[in-house]
């Protein structure tokens, strides 16, 4: 709790209206209901990983679906007008990749976080962003690469930036990061503890990048982490009143009202746990 009010501070100092956030370590899936957000969490591990959302309350009246695929993958659909154009459908994923290693069990983990994430992947919408930590650095941009990676890549790739690169260029994503021309100091996200060390593992990535404004490193963020916060803008993003969503996966309606918003989410999240149960 006191982290979380910590959190709150930052959040007042900056302007924002969709956080993902990894490393929750707040155990169970739950959605909480706060004067100014909605925070949503998943984490199985007591005391490890977990990723969620917070979502201001003028969008969170918007959130169609919400769901954690595993306690290091959460999503959400959401009805966004950009660029003052008609409402559209948008997939937010969360995600929080296992760090990089030689060991066998490690690796396994890895290819099981990235299963689940081509799944997460394979159910969203037409308008799509991908955002988190991913434990591995993209590099340069290679031959037949200048659609998921531009000129502006950091760093060495990595084993874990490999499979990510992999991943975007078989969902035709574009890892945002790349597209923007940074001074290095402005493109780390992550710091070793003893300050030696500083690499750009945490990346947004989208089918549809047009729609991006701009992507920046916060560096006077305060809030105590060894993380920076990556902020993706898109040129104009505004609430519109959401409709139901037609596809496989459990949808509900909701209006402008958080208590019934927050009341169909833990519905949504209750026939979730009884499903899983059954298989």
């Amino acid at each position: 709790m006191e982290k979380l009010q910590e959190l709150e501070l930052a959040l007042d100092e900056i302007k924002w209206d969709i956080i993902g956030i990894s490393e929750v370590r707040r155990f169970g899936e739950r959605i909480e209901d706060h004067e100014k957000y909605v925070l949503h969490h998943i984490e199985e591990t007591p005391g490890l990983y977990g990723v969620g959302f917070i979502v201001k309350k003028d969008l969170a009246k918007n959130i169609l679906e919400l769901r954690g695929i595993s306690e290091r993958i959460a999503f959400f659909n959401i009805q966004l007008s950009v660029d003052g154009e008609e409402e559209q459908l948008w997939s937010i994923t969360q995600a929080y990749s296992p760090t990089e290693s030689n060991r066998r069990e490690d690796i396994l983990k890895i290819e099981k976080f990235y299963e689940d994430l081509q799944s997460t992947a394979a159910n969203t919408s037409k308008n799509i962003k991908f955002m988190g930590d991913f434990s591995g650095q993209i590099g340069k941009q290679k031959s037949g690469e200048e659609y998921t990676i531009g000129n502006h890549g950091f760093g060495n790739r990595s084993k874990n930036g490999s499979r990510l690169v992999s991943f975007a260029i078989e969902n035709k994503f574009s890892i945002l990061n790349s597209f923007y021309k940074k001074k290095p100091s402005k493109k780390w996200t992550w710091i070793s503890p003893n300050g030696q060390y500083k690499n750009e593992i945490d990346y947004v990535m989208s089918n549809n990048a047009k729609v991006f404004k701009e992507l920046s490193i916060s560096s006077n963020f305060n809030f105590k982490s060894d993380h920076r916060m990556v902020r993706a803008k898109l040129s104009s993003t505004h609430a519109k009143r959401a409709r139901k969503l037609n596809n496989s996966m459990k949808v509900f309606e909701c209006t402008g009202s958080t208590d019934l918003l927050l009341n169909n989410l833990k519905i949504s999240l209750h026939d979730g746990e009884k499903e899983c149960i059954s298989t």
